[in-house]
């Protein structure tokens, strides 16, 4: 790279005290990532920093860390020389000890005490004295006339060019944390747009070693692809034409790390950085990882792609992620492009197979592409066991096979000419099969179904996979499934929208919304649930919502509403003769009351409610009702009528072996024998 510009020294009297800090910025953040990689610079001085002009940048000065010929090892000086200029060394270099980052704050400090003397402050003509000095003599008082900022810059130096390497910085993000205290330098960072999609070239960890004898191989596959020659060879096949958008296909394989000729990182080390240096979650970390399979050349370009697409961005003193949309985009044009190049290279029929092979998202048997006639049998184990060969499928056991570059199924799904069929293909085999009770890979029809433009079914396979989020409590996904069920169902013509998949997502999603806490969001899609059930006449749905709804507007509260909602169900209810409804309607109700201290409306309810329940001997849900009739008289104080409901419910919750019932009884019983003093029964 060809630098225009200044070093440090000549530059820095100009400056005001906002653009030195930013100088200090741009220092410290390129040492802390040289120092994550594990190289010491050694040899830092104002020669080694130069100052390049950037007129039309938001950030008009770009500082450049330079000659980086002493920092390829970080082993023990040998007896005979000291590396580095002797005016910059740290004490412990001088005494051969082994170097670290410490070492290269220590040269900073000296650096910036420098700038503002004009002199480094241990220079002397004789190498020795200055040698001795390092080690012996304090910092001089800078001559700055700002008290605030003479403050600023003593405290800094002196903390970097401590003599002792424990009392400097642990690392050089630490010292970004004081430089960003300044709230002047947060404001300017915030404004510049070269946050992360530009750093993250040059600031990804590199942990590998080049291999150039992997990359000699004859094997296409292994030849690294970059864009420029994406762009020719997609030009050159005329079913991998460019294209302008891609479909949002959600991975969701987990592929062990193994060897390729690629630079990458195993997933704990993408994790690791991407947590320390951009505060990412495990889930957005692990997302990344399925998407690039760690490959360092696709994760720069998703990165720069969801900062464009403003996912995240810098905000100058720390990193904000939307990870709540992360899981809905798609691969990156850019990385499309290579994988798509990397594919091109391929023999055609290989090359064919593997796109039609890429609807299958989790894993592949033989037995499967055989029953879905997607490609005939006379070759197909041979052009199998070349792909498995060229890196681009992984045995994974048992007869199976998965894609070994899982962004390389998204980008493949774009080239095919007949996608529908395809999936139609897949899908009849699917339900043929019966394999669509198989819920461990509901995501997969899910994604089949709507290949095919089965919208029903592609809803219904959505809500399954929602149901197996909730129920390992992985909220986020469960939300992105119930989304996507509701984006499916309204692709369906709108002569035939009037089905009760509609009524079962509203109900889905105001469930989800409800157990989150959102009651504003829950009673819009419980509303939306109740004018399609109003619409399609269908009463014990629209019962359903409305005691949905009741119980919604009681929390916020909304009393009146609750009450009004409540009552609706009750009528409907009845009218459908639907007993066991009408006894938890009665309930709710009872609830209600309750909540608003109107305990004669409330025991009223309650007791329509058990004298229903007993008559249907559902003795589990009378225990409940028992139990809050003893409740009611507990806050009239009415203490005798509620030992009497509590002792009552408790013979019932005993009888059923409901501990945690039978536990509620027991402490309510507790508080009224304490309430009249009778202690030891209380206890």
């Amino acid at each position: 790279e060809f630098l225009k510009g200044k070093n440090i020294r000549e530059c820095w009297p100009k400056l005001d005290s906002i653009s030195r800090k930013l100088l200090c910025y741009q220092l410290f953040l390129g040492l802390a990532l040289l120092h994550k990689k594990g190289l010491v610079h050694r040899d830092l001085k104002p020669s080694n920093l130069l100052v390049v002009s950037r007129r039309k940048a938001e950030l008009p000065l770009q500082l450049k860390i330079m000659d980086l010929g002493l920092a390829q090892s970080a082993s023990p000086l040998d007896n005979e020389s000291v590396g580095g200029t002797v005016d910059y060394l740290a004490p412990e270099l001088i005494r051969k000890e082994k170097p670290d980052a410490r070492a290269d704050f220590y040269a900073c400090g000296i650096i910036l005490c420098e700038l503002f003397l004009g002199r480094p402050p241990f220079a002397d003509p004789d190498p020795a004295a200055t040698l001795a000095r390092h080690q012996e003599a304090p910092l001089p008082r800078l001559p700055i006339r700002n008290l605030k900022d003479k403050e600023f810059w003593q405290h800094l130096i002196g903390r970097l060019a401590a003599k002792n390497r424990e009392e400097r910085p642990r690392d050089g993000f630490q010292v970004l944390d004081w430089l960003l205290e300044d709230p002047a330098l947060r404001k300017k960072l915030a404004r510049s747009d070269e946050s992360s999609a530009g750093w993250c070239r040059t600031l990804l960890p590199r942990f590998w070693s080049a291999s150039s004898m992997h990359l000699e191989k004859s094997l296409s596959a292994e030849v690294p692809a970059t864009i420029v020659r994406a762009q020719k060879e997609l030009n050159d096949k005329s079913d991998l034409g460019k294209t302008t958008s891609f479909p949002s296909v959600r991975l969701a394989i987990d592929i062990e790390n193994r060897f390729q000729p690629y630079p990458r990182l195993s997933e704990r080390e993408l994790a690791d950085w991407l947590a320390s240096g951009f505060g990412v979650s495990q889930k957005t970390a692990k997302l990344l990882w399925r998407k690039t399979s760690g490959e360092v050349s696709l994760i720069e370009f998703e990165l720069g792609f969801w900062q464009k697409k403003k996912l995240f961005r810098w905000n100058g003193a720390g990193w904000e992620w939307k990870e709540n949309t992360l899981m809905d985009i798609p691969l990156s044009p850019a990385s499309q492009k290579e994988l798509l190049a990397l594919t091109a290279t391929l023999p055609d029929e290989e090359r064919k197979l593997l796109a039609r092979l890429s609807f299958f998202l989790g894993f592949i048997t033989l037995e499967e592409i055989f029953k879905t006639g997607l490609w005939e049998q006379n070759n197909l184990k041979l052009l199998l066991k070349n792909l498995q060969q060229a890196g681009f499928l992984l045995p994974m056991g048992e007869n199976r096979l998965a894609f070994s570059r899982p962004g390389l199924r998204e980008a493949l799904y774009s080239t095919l000419k007949d996608r529908k069929n395809n999936h139609k293909k897949i899908w009849d085999f699917f339900a043929q099969s019966n394999r669509t009770a198989d819920k461990t890979r509901s995501f997969e029809w899910e994604f089949q179904a709507a290949g095919a433009g089965l919208w029903e079914e592609a809803a219904s396979q959505a809500l399954v996979a929602a149901g197996e989020a909730g129920a390992k409590e992985d909220f986020r996904t469960e939300n992105w499934y119930l989304n996507r069920s509701l984006k499916w169902v309204q692709k369906l013509p709108a002569g035939s929208r009037q089905n009760g998949l509609f009524l079962e997502i509203y109900r889905e999603r105001g469930n989800f919304f409800a157990r989150q806490g959102e009651l504003d969001k829950a009673i819009s899609e419980y509303t939306c649930q109740l004018k399609m059930a109003s619409k399609l006449k269908k009463l014990e749905e629209e019962a359903d919502a409305c005691n949905r709804l009741g119980n919604q507007f009681r929390q916020i509260p909304d009393y009146p509403k609750a009450e009004q909602n409540l009552k609706k169900a009750l009528a409907l209810l009845e009218k459908l003769g639907k007993e066991f409804e009408v006894s938890r309607t009665y309930n709710n109700l009872g609830a209600t009351y309750a909540h608003q201290l109107r305990i004669e409306e409330a025991l009223f309810h309650y007791t329509k409610a058990a004298e229903i329940q007993r008559r249907l001997g559902v003795t589990k849900n009378l225990a409940g009702t028992l139990n809050n009739i003893g409740v009611a008289h507990m806050m009239a104080d009415r203490f005798q009528e509620a030992v009497g409901f509590f002792r009552e419910a408790l013979q019932l919750d005993r009888k059923l072996d409901d501990k945690e019932q039978t536990a509620v009884c027991l402490n309510n019983l507790g508080f009224i024998l304490a309430q009249r003093g009778e202690f030891e029964g209380a206890k």
